[in-house]
């Protein structure tokens, strides 16, 4: 449909690669601008005896939370420093108390971290991880189904229309298109920021200051 708008062939490959490109750019500068929901995901993982270091997958782009699947007790995160700051034993073996990001140790790429558990883990421990996932880490293609919701793809193409008239030096027309792309941005990214409990809000039982149990008043 794009190329079709500014009349450039369908069959030309080299200008096919070339909006796939820039389809890739508009996805990654979407999901870049906000922290969409979308692209939250709950994750396990089981530690091994003795393990201290787990790799992370290529997409995770951070961990919210880590926490014990049987007892729903959190992990928490500490930086390595803060660690040594308390005199923390980094060898001992135990139940994990804390986690922190530490570099990969496969020397494939160095830019993809890896957790690690303190104390050792000194058994098998199931873990539940609230990540946060980049939606797209290969070159999108023409066969690439992009993962975002219909609603967005307007975005995309109002991104990529952008592109493809400032290649074509049509710079005023280009600026337009920006400008819409920001609009929308803007707009999707207000929605998501809704709080749908926020818009009818309902006394509880423990909202009332005699109840034992007030969590979540």
């Amino acid at each position: 449909i794009l190329l079709k708008e500014q009349d450039e062939a369908t069959d030309n490959t080299d200008m096919v690669t070339v909006v796939e490109s820039w389809i890739d750019d508009a996805v990654d500068e979407i999901a870049s601008a906000a922290d969409w929901k979308l692209f939250k995901q709950l994750d396990t993982l089981s530690t091994v005896a003795s393990t201290s270091t787990y790799a992370l997958a290529e997409d995770v782009k951070d961990i919210r939370s880590i926490r014990f699947v049987d007892t729903d007790e959190p992990i928490d995160y500490v930086d390595e420093q803060s660690l040594f700051g308390i005199a923390e034993n980094l060898e001992n073996l135990g139940k994990p108390r804390w986690w922190f990001y530490t570099d990969s140790t496969s020397g494939v790429n160095q830019l993809i971290k890896n957790i690690r558990f303190s104390p050792i883990p000194d058994a098998i421990y199931s873990l539940m991880i609230d990540v946060d996932r980049h939606p797209s880490i290969a070159p999108i293609s023409g066969s690439t189904v992009i993962p975002f919701r219909k609603e967005m793809f307007v975005a995309i193409k109002h991104r990529v229309r952008a592109y493809m008239l400032m290649n074509d030096k049509d710079y005023e027309g280009a600026s337009s298109y920006l400008q819409m792309f920001y609009k929308k941005l803007d707009d999707m990214i207000a929605e998501e920021n809704k709080s749908p409990s926020a818009q009818i809000l309902r006394m509880q039982p423990r909202d009332l200051h005699n109840q034992g149990d007030r969590r979540f008043a």
